[in-house]
């Protein structure tokens, strides 16, 4: 997703790390993007505008506000008649240590294999797939 110095991606899923001009660290920069991305796919939105200190959603995660942070987005799927129930602990450890502020502390891909979320998700069916594309169709 990054290229040295430079991005070949949307700036919104960048890490605090690239914001703040601290060169290029490759996967623990791709483990930030890829939870916001997982984040997005799970809820349905944008869970923050940028991984910046002026963005409101994303300073609750740089203060470790994580309880009002997932009280927030629980709000939000309630607004869109979405179950919460999505957003399980397992899920919700996952994504708070993809998205740790300090990439040091951002899991492996291995350790993303190995974590309870990862173990029990199995993908869709394709029938469930379509199922959800026709519900989806049906409320635009």
């Amino acid at each position: 997703i990054f290229i040295e110095q430079s991005s070949v991606t949307t700036p919104g899923i960048c890490p605090p790390e690239f914001h703040k001009g601290q060169g290029y660290r490759g996967i623990p920069m791709d483990i930030f993007a890829l939870g916001k991305l997982l984040l997005i796919f799970v809820t349905g939105f944008n869970p923050f505008k940028t991984s910046k200190e002026s963005d409101t959603n994303y300073s609750l995660i740089l203060k470790g506000q994580w309880p009002t942070y997932w009280k927030l987005t629980q709000g939000w799927l309630k607004k869109k008649w979405s179950k919460g129930d999505a957003l399980n602990k397992d899920l919700r450890a996952l994504l708070e240590s993809m998205l740790n502020p300090d990439p040091k502390k951002r899991p492996t891909i291995q350790q993303i294999r190995e974590s309870n979320w990862f173990k029990k998700t199995s993908p869709a069916s394709s029938e469930e797939v379509r199922m959800a594309m026709i519900r989806a169709k049906t409320q635009e």
